[in-house]
């Protein structure tokens, strides 16, 4: 059973699309009414559509689409509106059979899905460690930064919070991303 503080993690929910052969001009306009509509959502955090060739055949063409939320309650009322429902039936003519769907959660969030293919979750052993070489060095060197341009009086707690604060930015829209790139050879290896 989830726990109620899961349902306030980010979470990523990837859809991948198997799109009949000449339908893909119909099929790109569809994606980006469906990614318009959701960005309308309240916690909505971006939508990535990506061209997977590699899992193509003579009949298809996979798509896999990446929808961001920042928690569960956000994404849910996205998922269960009228106006997803209707995208959805828009899509039936274009598809060969019905998505697979998969969703990523907490800190699963900050390891990107490879473009190429929709990847099984890494394995958490390979996401602390991956964490740990991300976070290590901004937790050496962002506090040191902030306490030299805030006030010397400031408490240090709050000296504290502000480095927690630029640590999550960064980790979250620039290092993670970053780190998920170079290590991907790794993090999504079946073996």
């Amino acid at each position: 059973m989830k726990k109620s503080n899961d349902n306030l993690d980010p979470v990523t929910v990837v859809v991948s699309n198997h799109v009949k052969r000449g339908k893909e001009k119909e099929f790109k306009k569809w994606a980006s009414g469906i990614a318009k509509a959701s960005h309308s959502f309240s916690g909505h955090q971006g939508t990535s559509i990506v061209k997977n060739p590699e899992n193509s055949s003579e009949k298809y063409v996979v798509y896999t689409s990446i929808f961001r939320f920042d928690n569960h309650i956000n994404l849910a009322q996205w998922e269960e509106s009228d106006e997803r429902r209707q995208w959805i039936e828009r899509l039936q003519p274009l598809i060969t059979k019905a998505a697979d769907y998969q969703k990523v959660n907490g800190l699963e969030y900050w390891f990107d899905i490879p473009e190429v293919t929709i990847a099984p979750k890494p394995p958490k052993h390979r996401m602390a460690l991956v964490t740990l070489l991300a976070i290590y060095p901004l937790i050496l060197l962002i506090p040191s930064i902030v306490a030299k341009l805030v006030p010397p009086s400031m408490p240090w707690y709050l000296v504290t919070l502000v480095s927690c604060i630029f640590t999550v930015i960064l980790m979250t829209w620039l290092v993670m991303p970053g780190m998920t790139r170079i290590f991907s050879f790794w993090l999504f290896r079946k073996k």
